[in-house]
């Protein structure tokens, strides 16, 4: 548990890099808000869908602000860190949800606004929104591509396996590996083995004192 968290599993090397100096480093520590795979939290049924959606972006580095991005930008030519992609809270505009997506929640098969399927701080709307806004998802491919002919170009549709309609009207699918690769999923384990390890060490603390009481009462009798 301890190593994966550490090295970030499942991150590209610049990523990785930048997130682990954050994290002894305060000039950049104070910059980083972290990467949107720690920011956002879904359903484990909803992972595979809510990633597609996202896309690369998983990866992307939150800051506060363009001054933030900027001197990290700096930071990774002076180290040669690679690349990263930042995402700027300030400088981010939400993609409202228009009429058509709201009408096609309606629609067989239709799950619901990807926006509303994610938990995240609100502080970060601006981000969530600006990335899965006018984003539907949708049980399979059949009703997604039933959905996008009633409503042609109007919003991009991702299914809970991953398959992906385009507002172009492109489609995206097939056959997937296993989601060891998924950022979601690696999160939501981590926090399983972080909920596990507390219950345990509740469980022994109870334990060490009913011990410590039978002691108590056996040096008694």
């Amino acid at each position: 548990y301890i190593s994966l968290k550490n090295r970030f599993e499942g991150y590209k090397d610049s990523v990785r890099r930048l997130l682990s100096v954050a994290k002894t480093n305060p000039d950049v520590g104070n910059r980083v808000k972290g990467a949107l795979a720690d920011i956002v939290r879904t359903e484990q049924k909803y992972e595979t869908a809510i990633e597609t959606a996202f896309g690369g972006s998983m990866q992307n580095v939150v800051t506060g602000t363009r001054d933030d991005a900027k001197f990290l930008i700096e930071h990774l030519k002076r180290t040669r860190g690679g690349q990263v992609t930042f995402l700027p809270v300030e400088a981010l505009r939400p993609r409202l949800e228009g009429e058509s997506i709201r009408s096609a929640r309606k629609e067989r098969g239709a799950i619901g606004y990807a926006v509303d399927l994610v938990e995240y701080d609100k502080k970060y709307d601006n981000v969530i929104r600006y990335l899965l806004g006018n984003t539907l998802v949708c049980d399979n491919i059949e009703n997604a591509t039933q959905i996008s002919r009633r409503y042609p170009r109007a919003f991009k549709i991702v299914t809970l396996d991953g398959d992906v309609i385009n507002s172009s009207g492109s489609m995206t699918g097939g056959s997937r590996k296993d989601n060891a690769g998924n950022l979601l999923a690696n999160e939501r384990r981590i926090k399983e083995i972080e909920d596990g390890i507390a219950e345990k060490k509740s469980a022994l603390a109870r334990a060490e004192n009913m011990r410590e009481k039978a002691q108590a009462e056996l040096a008694e009798k």
